[in-house]
């Protein structure tokens, strides 16, 4: 009798420890917009031997971007939440569950949140949201007691196109490694310059 006690306790104590282990360990429920941390650009040189060097760009060239405001209309002021050409749409979240997280997010200048509901896993430090090969992986929750989530872009021009391009940052990158994307994307020679803004957008616990 003692004998199947200890057994059924040993069982159960292994369940126990498989659901914590699958259990999250950050706060789940509803992550709301927050704002985000950068709208400046910085302007890098690209130079032999995979050096990019930061440099003052002339206004008359790249350096126009300085000029514009971030938020104008016509350049990013529709494609983020945060320069609110748009007060009257409900504000963007991520809502986590057990297994799944809600995502309503904002991308360009309609009317209405994008919503879907996807699976997520963990991933030592990171989230990883949807499934292969269509998955995004960010940072798990920071600061205080876990409730904080940073959602990065990559904004950039060169001056070898004069078009901004708008990325959605798929996995965690050094700023020599974004750098390194556009030049090979791009075909960068020596001495193209590069435009870049590296900004996240916050999603707070309420």
């Amino acid at each position: 009798m003692k004998y199947r006690f200890f057994i059924s306790l040993f069982v159960l104590m292994l369940t126990q420890m498989s659901c914590e282990s699958d259990s999250p360990d950050f706060e789940l429920g509803r992550y709301t917009y927050a704002g985000i941390d950068n709208k400046t650009f910085r302007f890098f040189r690209v130079e032999n031997g995979g050096v990019f060097r930061e440099v003052n760009a002339k206004r008359t060239g790249i350096g126009f971007l300085q000029t514009i405001p971030f938020c104008d209309e016509d350049f990013l002021g529709k494609t983020f939440y945060d320069c609110g050409f748009f007060p009257n749409l409900a504000k963007p979240y991520f809502e986590f569950r057990q297994n799944e997280v809600e995502l309503a997010l904002f991308y360009a200048p309609d009317e209405d949140l994008l919503t879907q509901t996807i699976p997520y896993t963990l991933e030592g430090d990171s989230l990883v949201i949807g499934e292969l090969p269509d998955v995004l992986k960010i940072a798990r929750p920071t600061g205080n007691k876990n409730r904080e989530i940073l959602w990065p872009w990559r904004i950039y021009q060169t001056t070898k196109f004069g078009v901004s391009s708008v990325d959605l940052v798929l996995e965690a990158l050094s700023e020599k490694e974004h750098l390194q994307a556009i030049q090979k994307s791009e075909q960068l020679s020596i001495g193209d310059t590069i435009a870049l803004c590296l900004l996240k957008e916050k999603f707070v616990k309420q």
